[in-house]
């Protein structure tokens, strides 16, 4: 366990631009809630300090966290952002839980859900090795818009970073961007906090500008540029949403096709997150998957199948049907245009 690592997720913000009642960390992606991919990896990381700011519509997001993920539940702290004034104020909230901590703290947003273990390990021993106030894991990207941009000297130091909206026309055709995550000093975090002005358009206190506050003061501020651009992607609107999706189906129809299951056109085929399929079993074109579904070896799951929290047995045969929380016996075949439900 990292026990000089403490871990904070924002997940407060409303989401303006998913243009939904729901909390925007609670849309789904292949079946999975969004936020369930972000903690899922960073409780791989083994801290024993996790936090979980959250604020709008706050009993909903916690209860949707305890029901599906309640083996993560109680390993995490909830923190409430009464008033949601940006990251800076956030990340301000959970001040008192890490008051005399004296470790590192990693920040990352509870929408970024294609991001992997391995980077943020990457991220965290690069901020130990050079000895960094603070680091920011960023990337480069052929369409920063709505990015922060990361704002280098003529050696390539890190002087800052500067939002989409305060962007001088220049700044703006910058594409390194800022992930939103950053690994932090915790000492030096809080104590540049309080000093973080509401000066910028959308009047919030800007994580970003704390950044500024260190380097100000003669701090050593690093970067840890990573090339895979696609596991920072952030789900601001349901065009992220529907990109992240296809990436993350694209893995797990790999992941399935690895061990042994035949899909034979990954591109007209959908399968949640949580299905397992057996080996030998062949998935074609037109099939949906969901939920809780366990499908065993040796099976054909023919063309236009909806299959949903179902149990099906070894050389199962089924096509141009719809099962739902049914289970069917091996060796069964499902007679054509058929629905179950059970």
């Amino acid at each position: 366990m990292e026990k000089d690592l403490a871990v904070i997720v924002l997940a407060a913000g409303k989401g303006t631009r998913m243009k939904s009642d729901l909390p925007k960390v609670l849309h789904r992606l292949c079946g999975r809630l969004m936020i369930g991919y972000v903690l899922q990896t960073i409780h791989k990381l083994g801290s024993g300090k996790f936090f979980l700011i959250v604020g709008h519509k706050k009993e909903q997001v916690e209860r949707k966290i305890k029901e599906e993920f309640p083996y993560l539940y109680n390993e995490f702290s909830f923190v409430f952002q009464k008033e949601l004034l940006g990251s800076g104020h956030a990340v301000l909230q959970t001040e008192k839980n890490l008051k005399n901590f004296k470790g590192c703290v990693l920040i990352i947003s509870g929408d970024v859900p294609l991001i992997e273990k391995e980077t943020l390990v990457k991220l965290v021993k690069q901020h130990k090795k050079e000895k960094n106030v603070a680091t920011i894991l960023t990337t480069q990207i052929e369409n920063p818009f709505s990015y922060g941009r990361i704002i280098r000297s003529r050696n390539n130091k890190v002087e800052g970073i500067v939002e989409e909206k305060d962007a001088s026309f220049s700044q703006k055709t910058i594409k390194e961007i800022n992930s939103g995550i950053y690994c932090f000093s915790a000492r030096l975090l809080f104590e540049s906090l309080p000093l973080v002005r509401c000066a910028n358009k959308k009047g919030e206190y800007y994580l970003t500008d704390v950044i500024r506050i260190l380097k100000e003061k003669g701090n050593k501020i690093g970067a840890c540029k990573i090339e895979d651009g696609g596991q920072v992607i952030g789900i601001n609107d349901r065009i992220n949403l529907a990109c992240a999706e296809q990436m993350i189906q694209q893995k797990i129809l790999k992941k399935l096709m690895l061990k042994g299951v035949t899909i034979i056109n990954p591109q007209e085929t959908y399968i949640d997150d949580s299905v397992k399929i057996g080996k030998d079993t062949i998935v074609f074109p037109g099939v949906n998957i969901q939920g809780n579904t366990r499908i065993g070896e040796n099976c054909y799951i023919g063309p236009c199948t909806i299959i949903k929290d179902s149990c099906l047995g070894n050389g199962v045969k089924v096509q141009i049907s719809v099962l739902e929380k049914t289970k069917i016996s091996s060796k069964t075949s499902v007679v054509p245009f058929s629905y179950i439900q059970g």
